[in-house]
């Protein structure tokens, strides 16, 4: 198999895309912040991991409480 039909059923079978829109001017602190990061693909994950994590927490409490 080449290395290019490796990569491509890998990224198939393993990987998922999401596609980010912003708008120059709406978004232009996100894209300005961004364009600051070496890691733009791991900061969204970290944030998306910390946000999940805090919504989990949030659902939690409110199965508890009723």
């Amino acid at each position: 198999m080449r290395k290019s039909d490796y990569d491509r059923n890998y990224m198939k079978n393993n990987c998922r895309v999401y596609r980010l829109q912003l708008n120059k001017e709406k978004d232009k602190d996100i894209i300005e912040y961004l364009d600051s990061l070496d890691n733009v693909n791991g900061e969204i994950k970290e944030v998306l991991r910390m946000r999940a994590k805090h919504v989990r927490a949030i659902n939690m409490i409110k199965k508890n409480a009723e």
